[in-house]
């Protein structure tokens, strides 16, 4: 990781705008930490009156977190669960444990739709290091929606005389297998707040791919201001704002499929599976962004959204008073429209 001064930071469904001379004063006690982890950038800011240097650390959390649940490193946590060809119990730790609590509580509140179950199908059609068909084979597809089910997979936690915890995740069929990349990020994020905080730092942005917590205020005494990326208008390299919001001791998280999609037989496949079909969710959601609390969340509920849809999407943001979310949908002739709950609304920034 590298420790530099990052003056407009642009990343892939958000913006992170930050639009200082580096010889303002305001800037004087902001450091800001550069680096790529979980195959994306990484991009941390926090004022510290000390300018100290946690980048060892935060690099430290990362690689924990990295280990536990990234199923492109071969001897990690989750990488070992998955290669289990037996139903059996694999001790794990707390992050992954942790995870697997929230996963289930949001697979529950959104009756189905969040699945971290479906590794499977993931791989099936081309994505998390999968190679996508040539072509698609319906029963194929049938046969590996049965072992997606969340319900074969159990976390347990102990505590032994010594008050030391363990923590352990079984599968009751030895097919069955984890992906928890609709989630692991949002982690991330929260992972390495929390190291922040517990080092006293107060006012803070960590960035981990396009998903953001931020606790306190800029140096200029406001909140953070974080752009929604136009999904029609940016490109890779060039990134265009849709809306811009006051996040202050809240996490975003975005999710689209406007980039990450296979061409099978012509057809354009998203990275994004329905649980109830096992075939990728293509509907008129293009985006969707969700604040709430911690970032863990967000990155959950956002993916929830695109699999239920615009009307769905509604329903679940509407219905939960601790998030508020906008959703850019596209209507007839390539348009787009976009709706906000009232509690997004409030954080929009007026042109």
């Amino acid at each position: 990781m590298k420790r530099t001064v990052l003056l407009y930071l642009m990343i892939a469904g958000l913006i992170v705008s930050s639009c200082k001379s580096p010889g303002n004063k305001e800037n004087e006690e902001l450091v800001s930490l550069e680096g790529r982890t979980m195959g994306t950038e990484l991009n941390v800011q926090y004022i510290d009156s000390l300018k100290r240097d946690f980048s060892k650390e935060v690099d430290s959390v990362l690689i924990e977190v990295n280990n536990s649940m990234s199923t492109y490193i071969p001897n990690s946590l989750i990488s070992i669960f998955n290669k289990m060809d037996t139903a059996g119990t694999l001790e794990v730790d707390r992050h992954f444990y942790q995870v697997l609590l929230i996963a289930k509580e949001i697979h529950r509140e959104s009756h189905g739709a969040f699945n971290p179950a479906l590794y499977p199908l993931i791989h099936y059609w081309g994505f998390s290091g999968g190679t996508a068909p040539d072509e698609i084979d319906s029963s194929k597809v049938d046969s590996l929606l049965k072992i997606c089910n969340f319900d074969l997979i159990h976390g347990t936690m102990a505590i032994s005389g010594e008050g030391d915890t363990s923590y352990y995740v079984t599968k009751d069929d030895g097919r069955a297998q984890l992906d928890f990349g609709a989630i692991a990020k949002g982690y991330g994020v929260d992972a390495v707040h929390d190291l922040l905080r517990s080092r006293g730092i107060a006012s803070l942005m960590v960035d981990i791919g396009g998903e953001v917590r931020c606790s306190g205020v800029y140096t200029d005494g406001k909140a953070w201001r974080i752009g929604i990326e136009d999904p029609i208008k940016s490109t890779v390299n060039s990134k265009k704002a849709m809306q811009v919001i006051a996040l202050e001791n809240k996490a975003i998280a975005t999710s689209g499929n406007y980039r990450n999609f296979r061409i099978i037989n012509g057809q354009k496949m998203v990275h994004t599976i329905n649980p109830a079909s096992g075939y990728p969710e293509l509907n008129s959601l293009l985006s969707v962004s969700i604040v709430t609390e911690d970032c863990t969340h967000a990155d959950a509920y956002a993916t929830s959204c695109m699999v239920l849809g615009l009307e769905g999407a509604r329903e679940l943001i509407s219905k939960n008073p601790d998030i508020e979310g906008m959703l850019i949908y596209g209507i007839e002739e390539g348009e787009l429209e976009y709706w906000s709950s009232p509690g997004f609304k409030e954080i929009t920034l007026k042109d």
